[in-house]
């Protein structure tokens, strides 16, 4: 699949296709979840295993009138459904001199010159500097859209991380960490279990000359050579 290039400048926002599809698609699901909400509760109310009677009797004991209200709910649902679905979404412009990430109303800006590796892996497209260092990381659809545009505008991509040989697993106590590192993997660890955003810690230890990659719930981390 090919990127959208226009004047120099390569989108990577998902194809008009898709976007058109998430606004029909998923609208029509809420529509016929709210039109189907009276007949399943009708028909599951005399069941004697069901474990909230209460709510479905009251679903079910609603007048004919209220599908109509309940179809539009439907449909809102599913138009709130394919709102968060685009603001998921990677978006952005890739041209020769500039990179720019669009993502959860964020956006990030890159010089071509600062840009030293683009690569796909687990479902994530990253971008490392010339020091190795990452600059970004987001979950993306359309790989051969999001591969298409950095090749087109001459930036290196490769298949995979070119630096995957020289993560190491973390555990405490490591002698090759920088000072202070040791804590925030531990933070991490923790926020790690606990599902919760784990991109402040990760900046964090990129400050200190790290790099982490999270697989299987485990942390793996390489160093960022010295300048020069």
């Amino acid at each position: 699949m090919t990127a959208v290039k226009s004047a120099g400048v390569t989108g990577l926002a998902p194809p008009a296709w898709w976007r058109l599809l998430v606004w029909l698609v998923l609208p029509l699901v809420g529509a016929g979840l709210g039109w189907a909400v009276r007949p399943v509760a009708r028909w599951a109310v005399d069941l004697d295993w069901l474990p909230l009677p209460g709510p479905v009797g009251l679903v079910a004991s609603l007048p004919q009138q209220a599908t109509i209200a309940l179809v539009a709910l439907g449909v809102l649902a599913g138009l709130a459904l394919a709102g968060v679905v685009q603001y998921e979404e990677l978006g952005g412009t890739v041209a020769d001199g500039e990179v720019v990430l669009r993502r959860k109303g964020a956006e990030q800006r890159f010089a071509r010159a600062e840009v030293g590796a683009v690569f796909a892996e687990r479902g994530r497209v990253v971008l490392l500097g010339t020091d190795t260092r990452e600059l970004a990381d987001h979950e993306y659809t359309f790989k051969g859209r999001v591969a298409a545009a950095f090749r087109a505008h001459g930036y290196p991509w490769t298949e995979g991380d070119p630096h995957r040989d020289e993560f190491r697993r973390w555990v405490p106590g490591l002698p090759d960490l920088p000072a202070g590192a040791d804590p925030l993997f531990a933070a991490r660890e923790a926020v790690l279990k606990s599902q919760r955003d784990a991109a402040e810690l990760r900046a964090e230890l990129s400050r200190l000359g790290v790099v982490v990659r999270d697989r299987d719930g485990r942390q793996y981390w390489r160093r960022i050579p010295p300048a020069g």
